[in-house]
């Protein structure tokens, strides 16, 4: 490989580096980052930070003039928009600045953009080099995903000891992974669009399923599964989540309608299949709110039943090195979980004293 490919994948990788600041508050856009660079040197870098903000690119060039942008070369994660939405198309301000070349890593499957950002850019004698590594496939692989089939790309958690005990006697809470294991949770949690979990979690856990990281604290839209609206709402979440969605059964919701005063919470039916909501119609009605990602962190009952249904994309297993007893929540109650027979690819790695595995589906 040549030095200048070589610098080529090192500036897109930076430029993933850039995306990876606004992963999980840029829905329904996806998070991206871009490094503009002349002569070899960076010159500037940006990335999208929320839905609505100014797009990479146009965050990378606004401090630069035209000047220095003539002739330089930009690296963007993924293919730049070529469409009016809540901003202008970022490849009118970079025909505008008159770019000399446009790297860029990910193919947009959006199909207002797909192929014709590239397309407007080369009409205006700009130099466009499409990189595909794996590195922006994977990062990507969520809004890919989303875009073609409006579904959110779902990653279920769940931790366990040695013997498999999820909990203590009758579901008593424990803490079971380690300050490593629980930054590595935040830091995905941070990453996600959304985190859902069960108003059995909500009343024996109260969590607050908020980000917590040494200098970071953010709230996340939270979606419980809340069959018979039990849940009250004095609990945590409901002071520490940006939203909160409840799922209830739809022949709940018509014996209790009734106008909620908090604007921070919203109720919606959902019918049922085998008396039990049905996840399906929950990850469409999340998909249709422009969610590309969806943390699951609730107990073995959701989580066997997530995998049942082929809901989920991805899995994490902690497994921590303490032993629970017969007397702990045993993680798995089902013959379900054969669903383990079929994984795709697995990866391990060590999060301080626990082990973590990877499934991909």
């Amino acid at each position: 490989m040549s030095q200048s490919r070589d610098l080529d994948f090192n500036f897109l990788s930076q430029a993933f580096t850039e995306a990876r600041k606004g992963r999980g508050f840029c829905a329904p856009n996806p998070s991206v980052g871009a490094i503009i660079v002349k002569n070899g040197k960076v010159l500037s870098r940006g990335h999208h930070s929320h839905s609505g903000s100014s797009h990479a690119e146009v965050v990378a060039l606004k401090s630069l003039s035209q000047s220095q942008t003539a002739g330089a070369t930009i690296y963007v994660s993924l293919e730049p928009c070529c469409h009016q939405g809540k901003t202008p198309p970022c490849t009118d301000l970079l025909i505008q600045k008159k770019l000399a070349r446009v790297v860029y890593g990910f193919k947009d499957p959006n199909p207002l953009v797909a192929g014709k950002g590239a397309q407007a850019l080369l009409e205006n004698q700009i130099q466009v080099d499409y990189l595909e590594t794996p590195e922006g496939n994977a990062y990507y692989e969520s809004y890919w995903y989303w875009t073609t089939h409006k579904l959110p790309w779902v990653t279920a958690k769940l931790a366990m000891s040695l013997d498999g005990k999820i909990a203590g006697k009758a579901g008593a809470r424990l803490q079971l992974t380690s300050s490593v294991a629980n930054a590595f949770t935040h830091l995905c949690r941070k990453e996600t669009d959304g985190i859902l979990t069960t108003s059995k979690t909500i009343l024996r856990d109260n969590p607050q399923l908020n980000v917590r990281l040494e200098q970071e604290s953010y709230s996340k839209p939270v979606y419980i599964l809340d069959r018979n609206l039990s849940v009250s709402f004095d609990k945590k979440v409901f002071s520490t989540a940006s939203h909160v969605t409840l799922f209830c059964s739809d022949t709940i919701f018509e014996k209790n309608k009734q106008p909620i005063e908090n604007a921070n919470i919203s109720i919606v039916p959902v019918p049922e299949k085998n008396q039990q909501l049905d996840l399906w119609f929950i990850l469409r009605y999340i998909g249709l709110q422009g969610k590309h990602e969806l943390w699951i962190e609730a107990g073995g009952i959701l989580f066997e039943k997530l995998h049942y249904e082929q809901c989920v994309k991805r899995t994490l297993l902690y497994f921590c090195p303490v032993w629970i007893g017969d007397e702990g929540t045993p993680a798995f109650c089902s013959s379900q979980v054969s669903f383990l027979n079929e994984v795709k690819t697995t990866q391990w790695q060590s999060l301080g004293r626990d082990g973590l595995l990877e499934i991909l589906w």
